[in-house]
């Protein structure tokens, strides 16, 4: 007589074989996917406006207030991302405007000592 042990054994075995061959018959190429990519976000190619700011390409602005700009879909194919196309982000509710000649910065505590 079988114990409840192999039962339980037999019947989650039974479970899980099947629920994988039925998982892979329904998902497979549900969602297109290059190899080694992880998936973008449902409307992240549709929901972005370009915008360029000083020295930027166009960058996708995601909110207005604080500003905040993502990288374009079109650089993740290039192994380093340049500088002129990596993303913004401001935590500010607009862009400040600095005078460089004007700028300086003071590091004070016991680090400066």
């Amino acid at each position: 007589m079988p114990s409840r042990r192999d039962f339980i054994k037999t019947t989650c075995g039974l479970a899980l074989a099947t629920g994988g061959t039925w998982l892979a018959t329904h998902t497979h190429g549900a969602v297109p996917n290059p190899p080694g990519l992880a998936p973008l976000p449902a409307g992240a190619v549709a929901s972005g406006d370009l915008e360029a700011l000083a020295g930027k390409v166009p960058l996708i602005k995601r909110t207005w207030r604080p500003p905040n700009y993502e990288t374009p879909l079109s650089y993740f194919s290039e192994e380093f991302t340049p500088n002129k196309a990596f993303f913004v982000r401001y935590h500010l509710a607009s862009i400040p405007e600095i005078a460089a000649d004007k700028w300086t910065l003071n590091v004070g505590g016991d680090a400066a000592a």
